[in-house]
């Protein structure tokens, strides 16, 4: 079983840190993606207990990485 604090910080340093995010998109943008896609799917499987705030914060910006790479 992965503890709860696992997804926060994966969701909070790879995704929602602007920085973090800046140097994954810039290497791999794609990971980036199917990072944020994972967590979704985490979260959605009840594995996962977070705010419905940093979920939808989580959306938005999977929404405006896929925008950037059109």
């Amino acid at each position: 079983k992965v503890e709860n604090w696992i997804y926060e910080n994966v969701a909070d340093k790879l995704i929602l840190d602007p920085q973090m995010r800046k140097k994954l998109l810039e290497n791999n943008p794609f990971a980036t993606i199917e990072i944020g896609e994972i967590l979704l799917e985490t979260e959605r499987r009840g594995y996962w207990k977070t705010s419905k705030e940093k979920i939808q914060k989580i959306r938005e910006t999977l929404i405006s990485i896929e925008y950037q790479l059109e």
